[in-house]
């Protein structure tokens, strides 16, 4: 899923955007391709980058360019959540039967 540029907006303003654009698709390339190890990685910048995006002047996020990039990057998220849940589906019986397992005790 391609990202448009937002020509109405200058650079420096849409940086926030390109941000969080860029590190959903590095979740969704990450989710995509059972890279799960990477996922954990990227949560500090996708924190950052949502934060940035809120911290928008409010001139900017009332526009229409904004609330359909906004719609663009939530169907992204939406996507790598549902990714995400697929996985911990398929998961979540190996941690179940783990969870009750007794390990054996090493030895020394």
């Amino acid at each position: 899923m391609g990202v448009a540029k937002i020509s109405s907006l200058s650079a420096s303003k849409t940086s926030a955007l390109d941000q969080l654009a860029s590190v959903l698709k590095n979740l969704q390339d990450a989710a995509e391709n059972g890279k799960w190890e990477q996922i954990e990685g990227l949560e500090a910048a996708f924190r950052t980058a949502s934060e940035a995006v809120q911290e928008m002047p409010p001139a900017l996020r009332y526009t229409a360019t904004y609330r359909n990039r906004v719609t663009e990057l939530l169907t992204v998220h939406k996507v790598v959540m549902s990714l995400c849940k697929d996985r911990m589906d398929q998961i979540t019986p190996l941690i179940n039967a783990f969870s009750g397992a007794k390990l054996p005790s090493v030895k020394s």
